[in-house]
């Protein structure tokens, strides 16, 4: 008897403390405005037709300098990208497509002065499989977004967060059962009305076919009203369990804001990372993002399908009748109409 008492108290305990645990994030939660939350419910809006893309990134001196260029149109997409490797005195450099059709996509290489290699190509559904190199191809019945527009993944990445390799949107990061929201502020003072909020917490992040618990013990973020709450700064100081990284450190800057189609976007986006590896090796990642809306270009060669770079088609493919095909035959159907009205429409109307 005392045994079930005390079994039915423990699960009471439990019951409670989890409730408790819920309340408290839904409290903490509340701090944050609702529009904060509604804005980036409407990221998959930071779209765009065409954005020329200045790339750098250095991992413990190692270089790599990118410019890509990407145009999207009702379901066409291409990405244009030069790049370029310096690892100490060794330097490479290449040329990648990857571009979308409505058949199939696919992606390439090109040394310099070499010949397109096919790296991919893929017949299954686009919108699903190339997600990550085109964001979410929105048709224009969902939410009256047309349909030549699509998100491009480096213009999310610069207005996310990644932690352990996993981007989180800022409001899918706050909603984690684990993290904690410490305090909430609105600074009026400056030109750009700022929304900033400090957290920690803990949560566990999916990698690969493993949980990695990931502990916060710093993370403060400062947020733009002005730019739809894009964030202009954030510093988050990071504890990993059982990974290949143990410590770390984020610092995320976004500047030189401009606005498409009534959306924000960052023109120029800077993250560090910093990490102490479980070996006691420390790492340092640097990467710097510039957006162009105003001079895109013709970076290369521009198609969406193999046969644009000089590569034979799938044997499966059988491209559709050229458009001019369509014009002839409605054209020849015209001219016989109007013949026959010309030789019989007169002796028609008479009967008539």
């Amino acid at each position: 008897m005392d045994f079930v008492n005390l079994w039915i108290t423990s699960v009471l305990i439990g019951v409670c403390l989890s409730f408790s645990q819920s309340s408290n994030q839904d409290l903490s939660l509340n701090q944050i405005p609702d529009e904060f939350f509604e804005a980036w419910q409407n990221v998959e809006k930071r779209m765009v037709k065409a954005v020329k893309i200045r790339l750098q990134e250095k991992l413990d001196g190692n270089l790599l300098d990118a410019e890509a260029t990407f145009g999207f149109s009702r379901g066409h997409g291409v990405h244009v990208e030069h790049r370029k490797f310096e690892n100490g005195l060794r330097s490479n450099a290449s040329l990648e497509i990857k571009a979308l059709n409505p058949a199939y996509s696919f992606w390439l290489t090109k040394p310099p002065n070499g010949k397109w290699v096919l790296v991919e190509l893929d017949r299954s559904d686009i919108r699903k499989r190339h997600a990550d190199y085109y964001g979410k191809l929105i048709s224009k019945d969902k939410d009256d977004i047309p349909n030549e527009y699509a998100v491009h993944p480096a213009i999310l990445a610069a207005t996310r967060v990644e932690i352990g390799s996993i981007e989180f949107g800022w409001d899918e990061l706050f909603r984690q059962p684990g993290i904690r929201i410490q305090s909430v502020s609105i600074d009026t003072a400056d030109e750009d009305k700022t929304l900033t909020i400090d957290f920690d917490g803990s949560m566990e992040i999916q990698m690969g076919k493993r949980l990695i618990k990931c502990g916060i013990s710093v993370g403060h973020a400062v947020f733009s009203y002005k730019h739809n709450f894009l964030p202009m700064n954030a510093h988050i100081s990071l504890h990993f369990e059982d990974w290949h990284t143990v410590n770390g450190k984020i610092s995320i800057i976004n500047k030189e804001f401009f606005h498409r189609r009534t959306v924000p976007f960052p023109g120029k986006h800077e993250m560090i990372a910093e990490g102490v590896l479980s070996d006691g090796r420390e790492v340092r990642f640097e990467r710097i993002m510039e957006f162009d809306l105003e001079n895109v270009g013709e970076d290369g060669p521009v198609g969406f399908f193999l046969s644009d770079f000089g590569l034979p088609e799938p044997d499966w493919y059988r491209p559709p009748p050229p458009y001019w095909l369509y014009v002839s035959i409605t054209g020849m159907v015209l001219l016989v109409i109007g013949a026959l009205l010309m030789r019989y429409g007169k002796s028609l109307w008479r009967r008539g």
